[in-house]
């Protein structure tokens, strides 16, 4: 991939993702907080099941729990963001979900041996 390309793609993963807020808070106008997440869900359940049908076939206990509860962990974090989305501007709500971007390379930058293991915490459920 030539640089012209890989910069023609983080600006249109940039730009979706910006414009993603905005597009929460005018849908926010229209169905409830809730709705608007299982809309998002559904919507990318079914692209996923279509795009990976052999694989989902099987699935093992194992994997479904662990999916089950990362998509927990997933639906607590949207129903957090759509609620922030809905009650402050999406400019704001858009500013403090980009500050990710900033926060992982610094806590990537603390030295390993101020580090824990790497696969505690969450990050384990999604390990077979």
């Amino acid at each position: 991939m030539n640089n012209k390309k890989a910069e023609l793609l983080m600006m249109s993963v940039s730009l979706a993702w910006g414009s993603s807020y905005l597009l929460m808070k005018i849908g926010l106008d229209s169905i409830s907080p809730f709705n608007l997440i299982a809309l998002r869900f559904g919507i990318a359940f079914t692209c996923m099941a279509v795009i990976f049908l052999p694989r989902f076939r099987a699935l093992t206990s194992s994997v479904l729990a662990k999916g089950t509860l990362m998509g927990i962990l997933l639906f607590l974090l949207f129903a957090g963001l759509v609620y922030g989305v809905n009650h402050t501007t999406a400019s704001t709500a858009g500013f403090l979900a980009s500050t990710t971007v900033i926060l992982v390379p610094i806590l990537e930058s603390i030295p390993p041996r101020y580090r824990k293991h790497r696969y505690n915490g969450v990050q384990s459920l999604a390990l077979d």
